[in-house]
């Protein structure tokens, strides 16, 4: 039996989450993911357009959603059911991912 080396102090491991979109699959830093939340919860806003899928309300704010799809050019396979809200470098407030 090899033993495996465990290097604990390494400082660059990084973590990542993956997620489906589009019937492909995609990935992002963990931290800045906050959190996935149910994609019934939102709320469109037709004035908004492409490629703004509308709202979603994250406490007391209202966080914009992009539709992934959209804004990837991709054709959507199936109903997006989970929105994720991602913190993003240099911008105030988080932005969601459908």
């Amino acid at each position: 039996m090899r033993k495996l080396r465990q290097d604990h102090g390494r400082q660059d491991v990084r973590e990542f989450t993956t997620f489906a979109a589009a019937g492909g699959w995609y990935a992002l830093p963990t931290s800045c993911v906050l959190e996935a939340v149910d994609a019934k919860a939102l709320r469109p806003i037709t004035t908004a357009g492409p490629p703004w899928a509308g709202v979603i309300m994250h406490g007391p704010d209202a966080v914009p959603v992009v539709d992934l799809s959209t804004l990837l050019e991709l054709k959507s396979v199936e109903t997006p059911s989970v929105v994720i809200l991602l913190r993003v470098e240099g911008r105030a407030r988080p932005v969601g991912i459908l």
